[in-house]
């Protein structure tokens, strides 16, 4: 477009010499200066369409810029997650263990309730026993009977 310009001012001021000549000359002079003007007019034009460009340019740059930055955390955030399992599948007995640690404070108390209740059998037995008895004398037709609901089968001995 520059160069359009710089043709057209050649050719007026190859007309302004040209003057001098007579009507004819001031015709051709307006006529190059019509097309001066147009070519200023195109000039600003695009100019301005330029500028139009490059606001929906730079918007278009900011947004895949933005895309692209989005994408690449997700790839980061993916590659991070890809080490965490490779390493846990390296150590594969790790959650295990850390499993086994923490359950060893309940598997202490699972032992000494054990304990507990080894020691205290015998008279637990004893008292489920009684009870027992006292509801076959007292519910039933007496100890040993057949028509006992709760020791028929056994002859009367609960079997716990």
């Amino acid at each position: 477009m520059k160069f359009v310009l710089a043709v057209v001012f050649f050719f007026l001021s190859f007309l302004s010499n040209l003057q001098s000549a007579g009507e004819t000359c001031k015709a051709a002079t307006g006529a190059a200066f019509n097309v001066y003007e147009l070519g200023l007019k195109l000039n600003s034009m695009m100019d301005e369409s330029f500028e139009n460009e490059r606001v929906v340019l730079k918007e278009f740059r900011e947004t895949l810029g933005m895309m692209i930055a989005k994408r690449e955390a997700k790839l980061a955030a993916m590659e991070a997650q890809l080490a965490k399992l490779k390493a846990a599948l390296a150590a594969a007995g790790s959650p295990f263990g850390e499993l086994k640690e923490g359950l060893a404070d309940h598997l202490k108390h699972m032992k000494n309730a054990q304990e507990a209740h080894t020691k205290q059998e015998g008279v637990v037995s004893t008292s489920v026993n009684a009870v027992v008895t006292l509801i076959q004398e007292h519910h039933t037709g007496g100890v040993g009977s057949d028509e006992s609901a709760t020791g028929g089968a056994t002859g009367g001995v609960a079997l716990f």
